[in-house]
């Protein structure tokens, strides 16, 4: 495991979670979401009511089968954060896997209404019949973009905060970045 300034029982807890629960994810990229996402903080608290290492809302947490409770627990928020990250994962066939996981990333951070709504103008300004046509639509830095364009609009009407999910997968790549020069 690179160097990290998060303490070794929790990098070691990541790393066995992130093997259990997802085989053939790359640990590195746990430790990275967690550093994001809550400074590896086991009971952090947003604003919003976002909760622990993986800053989980409770709502999305019990239709995982979690409780409020045990997101303030690391194995358990662990676990229910990457359940949550690999159904968005599995929800996005049809984009190569070099750019999988930052969309994924973004339907974890702002929903996939959002995503799904950002791919859907990236691929009518690509001039993609379906979501079945390969293109540049598919790529993160054609569509990301998109997450803050004006017609991109979750149900009920409303913009998402398309800048900060884009913040939130730059952040994430960034200290993806420098955990993974500090393994080398």
């Amino acid at each position: 495991m690179p160097p990290s300034n998060l303490p070794s029982w929790l990098r070691t807890l990541i790393y066995d979670v992130a093997a259990k629960e997802w085989p053939g994810y790359y640990g590195l990229y746990l430790e990275a979401q967690v550093l994001v996402e809550s400074g590896g903080q086991v009971d952090a608290r947003s604003e919003a009511g976002a909760m622990g290492l993986m800053q989980l809302m409770p709502a999305t947490a019990a239709g995982l089968g979690f409780s409020a409770e045990d997101l303030l627990l690391p194995r358990k928020n662990l676990t229910a954060g990457l359940r949550h990250l690999k159904e968005q994962w599995d929800k996005f066939p049809e984009v190569s896997r070099s750019d999988r996981l930052s969309f994924s990333l973004a339907a974890y951070n702002c929903g996939r209404g959002w995503v799904n709504q950002a791919l859907k103008l990236a691929r009518a300004d690509c001039g993609a019949a379906s979501s079945r046509d390969a293109g540049n639509w598919q790529r993160w830095d054609v569509a990301g973009p998109y997450l803050e364009h004006p017609d991109c609009r979750k149900a009920g009407g409303r913009n998402p905060d398309g800048r900060q999910a884009m913040l939130y997968v730059a952040r994430f790549w960034a200290v993806f970045d420098r955990l993974n020069r500090g393994s080398k």
